[in-house]
């Protein structure tokens, strides 16, 4: 009897410690699942806004104003995904080691040396009030939320031990910019295209690149200045085209075999295989059907994005005095990507532009703070000093060399070994190549009111314009 009374005890306490699990975990798991119906105030609402999910939780917005629509779209978006932004956010800055350990202080070196938080607010300085207005909608938001649910974050934060810091409006650029960055192959295929031409020479590597021919299918209007120039640029001998890699305006950067260069680029790949590992290379669909009886036509638009969990993208249908909208909205920015109004359709493909330009900029012999531009005028460089803070290590100071297009991207390779206990890190100069580089994604340009304006279209002459 008292052999049973001892089983039976432990089988009791075995089925305490599983409940007590099971509840822990069911308590972790639904802790930021929002309630079926849940209304507040705030002083941010110019009016009452609505908000209704259909069987699938795709959220209908109904406001009386674009402000309040951007408001709830933030909210919404940090309701559903915020820490899906925290993580694009930190990775735009360059400040996941911060929480997730020294396993990404290369990454955010790398992050900050492309300078998507530097690119962010030369942006913003130039944005058109209207877009500035539309991002402090949209973050204030994601700080309504963050605010009322301090207590009822996602799981990750609670994990983590951190908080969410308030959002700015250079964070949607910067996570907008990163998105970019992501979707090109450009920067990988330069790569790849130096190390070649570093190997077998560059009269060979040139054998290995595409030249199109005039006589072949064209989608220009032959009047366009895009067909001007493609022509201009095609119609020169293939032998004097030159290679779209590394460019210098000093002798041949591949006059001499050397293993440096492959060097700096594995250091590259090594990021790329751990971090960048995107779809970019399959391309997007977008293919649009009219019917020429009764006018109707029909836009595909397919974006060949990972496969994630969550998703990249979130659905979202937004009706307000100014628009009626149904799309696909990119979380941690205010922008719609793929969608319709009541009048009009539109969508985006990667269209797989070599975007990026990688140069080797000539160092002053005598003193190799200086280098001399493309003229041939000496300039210093830059040298910011920038903190990373790293989970459970001391901060670590390194210095980011700017030149006239871009942070000296080959320094990552310099920061050899990497030593997260150290204040400061070992850093050199290399001596033959000191890579720079020039992307589309550098600079200027408002795609906030492009896309509100988008929304607002009722033809496709306003699309265009």
């Amino acid at each position: 009897m008292q052999f049973k009374f001892k089983i039976f005890t432990w089988l009791l306490s075995i089925l305490f410690v599983v409940i007590t699990i099971l509840f822990f975990i069911f308590k972790i798991a639904f802790l930021s699942l929002p309630k079926s119906e849940i209304e507040f105030e705030s002083s941010a609402f110019k009016d009452e806004v609505s908000v209704y999910k259909n069987q699938y939780s795709i959220p209908h917005i109904i406001s009386k104003n674009e402000a309040d629509a951007y408001f709830m779209l933030g909210f919404l978006h940090a309701q559903d995904r915020l820490w899906q932004m925290e993580t694009l956010r930190r990775k735009a800055n360059g400040t996941l080691s911060e929480v997730l350990g020294k396993e990404y202080v290369e990454l955010d070196v790398f992050n900050r040396l492309i300078g998507f938080n530097r690119i962010s607010k030369q942006i913003y300085s130039s944005l058109d009030e209207q877009s500035k207005n539309i991002l402090d909608y949209y973050t204030n938001g994601i700080n309504f939320f963050i605010e009322e649910n301090k207590k009822r974050l996602p799981f990750e934060f609670n994990t983590l031990d951190f908080k969410p810091n308030k959002w700015i409006p250079q964070d949607c650029i910067a996570i907008f910019r990163l998105f970019a960055f992501e979707e090109s192959s450009s920067f990988w295929n330069d790569l790849a295209m130096s190390e070649i031409a570093e190997t077998i020479l560059v009269d060979k590597a040139k054998q290995l690149l595409p030249y199109y021919n005039l006589t072949a299918p064209f989608i220009f209007d032959e009047q366009s200045s895009v067909y001007q120039s493609v022509k201009s640029d095609t119609t020169q001998k293939k032998d004097s085209i030159n290679i779209p890699i590394i460019k210098t305006a000093y002798n041949s950067l591949f006059k001499e075999g050397t293993q440096e260069f492959s060097q700096i680029s594995k250091s590259f790949q090594k990021i790329k295989e751990k971090h960048y590992q995107t779809n970019a290379v399959i391309g997007s669909t977008a293919w649009s059907i009219k019917n020429n009886q009764n006018k109707n036509a029909v836009l595909v638009s397919d974006l060949h994005l990972p496969l994630t969990l969550p998703p990249s993208l979130y659905q979202i249908h937004i009706t307000s005095s100014e628009f009626n909208v149904v799309g696909l909205s990119l979380p941690g920015t205010p922008l719609i990507l793929n969608g319709r109004n009541d009048f009009v359709s539109w969508g985006i493909a990667n269209a797989m532009f070599d975007d990026i330009d990688f140069y080797s900029e000539k160092v002053d012999s005598a003193n190799s703070d200086y280098y001399y531009n493309s003229k041939n005028k000496k300039l210093k460089f830059k040298f910011i000093p920038d903190t990373l803070k790293i989970k459970n290590q001391v901060d670590s100071v390194f210095y980011i060399r700017l030149a006239e297009r871009s942070a000296v991207i080959s320094d990552l390779q310099n920061l050899n070994d990497i030593n997260v206990n150290n204040p400061k890190f070992k850093q050199t100069v290399t001596s033959k190549y000191t890579i720079t580089f020039n992307w589309t994604g550098q600079y200027k340009s408002d795609e906030f009111l492009a896309n509100n304006k988008i929304l607002k279209s009722k033809s496709w002459y306003q699309i265009k314009a």
